[in-house]
């Protein structure tokens, strides 16, 4: 009898997880349908709509990877426009809030509505059910590399790669135009490049090919680098004459340090410009404020906000987004999610071994 009990016990256990597997996913599909009906209205209906839905919200949750001081900005801009919803800020590093959107996930509730982290996340955000598609009629805006077709990627911004050199080391007709140029015998010992460098040769491989692109690592990487740790760190080592030239260097960081004065200067590489893979913002499965959210990333994808971002350096999503350095007429190589999120591990293992030489 006791045998019995326990199986009938053990089976309305499984019942009950199943029936609340079917539960979760049935809500996170009802938020999904209700946003993309949403999204076929007229605009002026389709915004009534959100806000109407948003104000009994009340609020919304940001899994939000982004420093400190863009993330209080944007929270005062937020709350000015739409005074009646609460942005509430869980601040952390990318695959800190991927984590732990995952773990919740499996527990059956993530309590963020929205999440930005880097696009190479999407293909095991998507496995995991962790995810929902938004696809918001700003989708028509985006550049090439900042969506895919099943609309749970909306790219937010993203960031060049440039050479950028001291100038008391190097003249600006002596700076390196094209990553061939890096590989003359002058630049032996004296070309810097982050330890995690391996989105720099994804589009390397995208442009070159394959085997050619391997090749162009190779010889890179034999030129003797040196290794740093972390962007701003290395851009206050180039500032201070530390090395000559960090050929991955991001753009903002760049743009950062010549605006404010420090002798740096810097090259977008011909014929194209490394960019790394998009920053997204992602709805995620089951949201709470499923409205709310909506407006939030409408409100980061708004040419407003994009042009905005150009006052950091950011290079924004959008086509019609400001643009100083004119990177988009510079044929920019942005990688794609799609592609290397599936392939990461093998890219981080012939970045390490061809270009780091580790």
């Amino acid at each position: 009898m006791t045998t019995i009990s326990h199986l009938v016990q053990g089976l309305l256990l499984s019942s009950f997880v199943w029936l609340m597997g079917l539960s979760q996913i049935a809500a996170a599909a009802t938020a999904e349908q209700l946003l993309a009906d949403i999204n076929r209205l007229p605009a002026n209906e389709r915004q009534a709509r959100l806000e109407k839905g948003a104000k009994q919200e009340g609020s919304v949750v940001w899994y939000a990877a982004m420093n400190r001081n863009e993330l209080n900005e944007l929270k005062l801009a937020f709350e000015a426009e739409y005074p009646f919803i609460a942005l509430e800020l869980v601040a952390g590093r990318s695959r800190d809030l991927v984590s732990r959107a995952l773990t919740e996930n499996r527990a059956g509730k993530i309590i963020g509505d929205i999440i930005n982290a880097n696009s190479l996340y999407l293909d095991t955000l998507v496995k995991a059910k962790a995810v929902s598609a938004y696809r918001t009629p700003y989708r028509k805006f985006l550049r090439d590399g900042f969506y895919d077709e099943q609309g749970f990627f909306n790219g937010i911004y993203s960031t060049p790669l440039v050479f950028a050199y001291n100038t008391k080391w190097i003249s600006s007709k002596e700076a390196p135009q094209t990553i061939e140029d890096l590989v003359q015998p002058k630049w032996k010992g004296k070309l810097a490049v982050d330890g995690i460098s391996y989105d720099w040769l994804m589009p390397i491989k995208d442009y070159s090919g394959e085997e050619k692109g391997k090749e162009i690592a190779r010889k890179v990487g034999d030129q003797k680098l040196i290794i740093g740790k972390g962007q701003s760190l290395m851009g206050q080592l180039l500032a201070a004459g530390e090395f000559p030239i960090n050929v991955a260097t991001y753009h903002n960081v760049a743009f950062s340090l010549k605006k404010q004065g420090a002798p740096v200067d810097y090259v977008l590489p011909k014929p194209f410009v490394p960019v790394k893979p998009a920053i997204s913002i992602y709805l995620t499965a089951n949201p709470a404020h499923p409205h709310a959210a909506a407006l939030f990333i409408d409100f980061l994808l708004s040419k407003k906000l994009q042009d905005q971002g150009a006052g950091y350096g950011r290079w924004g999503s959008r086509r019609d987004a400001a643009d100083p350095d004119n990177v988009g007429g510079r044929h920019p190589l942005v990688s794609s999610p799609t592609k290397w999120s599936v392939r990461i591990n093998e890219i981080i293992k012939l970045s390490d071994s061809l270009l780091l030489q580790k």
